[in-house]
């Protein structure tokens, strides 16, 4: 725990990596499971309520919420490792307007989402992949969705900058608090008033109307590392220019991930038609399982996301031995839980899918199917946003960027296509297992790539070759 007493300095510089992983990486992963909680039991009650055409369309808007992550992340993340690294520089003018700059930018581009997604509702849900049995629920859905949005931005975002700021519990809180009310008022929209799958979006908004209350009062009350006054918020081009060059790799990867759902989405439905599953059964089943793998992404981003402070200001500062140590302790932990994830993954997955609402022997049959095969190397895919965001504290924006593009695009959507059009809904099954696996290759090269580089520079510094791996 941080002592009041302690400057970023002290605090970021000086101790040990793995206490510090624990301090930052714990809130993260807390909050994460939280959050991700709240989407579970959300996506459990509308199953239950509504069955697998409820499902089905809250797989139809994922994506809305996929983009509209990604943007949070793209500023928030941008915003924090530039605020980081110019604090272990020591310029904290600087800073104080990348804050600034970042907190106003989050409720500017999500006013202008959420006009976009209610505007364009219809024909943005017939591009997503939308069957006609599905389409009311999911037009309710997103267009309440969609007034919920800046509030959804700013929350995300506000999340990442608390940690930026030290101070990962706040964050926790945060996230936890969001969720809480979340799945309070789903029980009481769904259940006891019967408003059904509007009830669910209505919970989701207001969930992050209060945490955005909260994150404003964090920020002109609490917050610690500098004054914030009112001309830090002003938008200024030089500053939005750095956000968006180290936010944009993980703006890509949810860019990606958006891309890949919509044609993901429009695979299962074209190809499930087409077989004995039928379309709707497809898109309810992928909505379930990402709920499912939610789960262990947050402990793997939260992990991932909890080193980002660290590093950056360790790399701002020089302390490269630091970053190698943290590096290293944060690559064991991910791997560890991904082994874990797999387990589950292939020995319950009947278990899983059951808690989401019942559906006939073919429901059953894809969703086992699916399960076991699409996330075969669940083990591995943790790893991705410990490189991007590890990539960006050592100040290589482009390689995060590539890395994702390899994964996302370059890979998934060709494999995707070509095992789609050879074996039908039998190879989407496969398409994961396949991209996954080619993924893991090249992200090899990346992971080695982080350490020679550190390891070169911190031998530059000392001339040391051998050093200690412990603390």
């Amino acid at each position: 725990m941080k002592k009041k007493n302690l400057s970023p300095k002290e605090y970021l510089g000086t101790m040990p990596t793995g206490k510090l992983l624990l301090n930052f990486a714990i809130p993260g992963i807390m909050g994460g499971l939280v959050g991700a909680m709240a989407s579970v039991v959300d996506q459990i009650f509308i199953g239950q309520k509504i069955g697998i055409l409820g499902n089905a369309a809250a797989n139809i808007v994922f994506p809305v919420f996929s983009l509209s992550i990604g943007l949070s992340l793209l500023l928030g993340i941008g915003a924090s490792v530039n605020f980081n690294i110019l604090q272990g520089k020591k310029k904290e003018d600087d800073a104080a307007n990348i804050m600034g700059n970042g907190l106003s930018s989050l409720f500017v581009v999500g006013i202008t989402l959420g006009l976009l997604v209610i505007l364009f509702c219809k024909p943005m849900l017939y591009f997503f992949g939308v069957t006609e049995n599905v389409y009311h629920y999911a037009s309710v859905y997103a267009r309440i969705i969609g007034f919920g949005l800046p509030f959804s931005l700013f929350t995300i975002g506000s999340t990442i900058l608390i940690k930026a700021d030290s101070s990962p519990k706040i964050a926790m809180l945060l996230s936890i608090g969001s969720a809480i009310i979340n799945i309070i008022l789903d029980y009481l929209f769904i259940f006891v008033f019967d408003f059904g799958i509007a009830g669910a979006a209505w919970a989701t908004v207001i969930s992050y109307v209060c945490s955005s209350i909260y994150g404003i009062y964090y920020f002109i009350y609490k917050f610690q590392s500098m004054p914030l006054v009112l001309h830090n918020l002003i938008l200024k081009m030089k500053y939005i220019k750095k956000i968006l060059l180290f936010g944009s790799s993980p703006f890509i990867s949810h860019a990606a991930l958006f891309a890949v759902t919509i044609i993901l989405n429009n695979s299962l439905a074209y190809h499930g038609a087409r077989s004995v599953y039928g379309p709707d059964v497809p898109l309810a089943v992928s909505g379930v399982v990402s709920k499912c793998n939610y789960f262990f992404m947050s402990f793997a981003i939260g992990i991932a996301q909890g080193c980002q402070p660290i590093a950056g200001f360790n790399f701002g500062a020089q302390n490269y031995n630091r970053v190698i140590r943290l590096f290293k302790q944060a690559l064991i932990s991910i791997l560890s839980l991904g082994v874990v994830a797999f387990l589950i993954f292939q020995i319950f997955p009947h278990h899983m899918v059951s808690i989401f609402g019942g559906g006939d022997e073919n429901y059953y049959d894809f969703a086992i199917k699916f399960v076991r095969k699409y996330s075969f190397f669940v083990v591995f895919v943790g790893l991705g946003p410990l490189v991007t965001n590890f990539y960006l504290a050592i100040g290589k924006p482009v390689y995060s960027i590539i890395l994702n593009l390899i994964k996302r695009v370059i890979i998934f959507i060709p494999v995707l296509l070509i095992f789609t059009k050879l074996w039908g809904i039998e190879g989407l099954l496969w398409s994961g297992f396949a991209s996954d696996g080619l993924s893991f290759i090249i992200m090899s090269f990346f992971l080695y790539y982080i350490y020679y580089v550190l390891r070169k520079k911190e031998i530059s510094k000392t001339g040391i070759k051998e050093y200690p791996d412990y603390e």
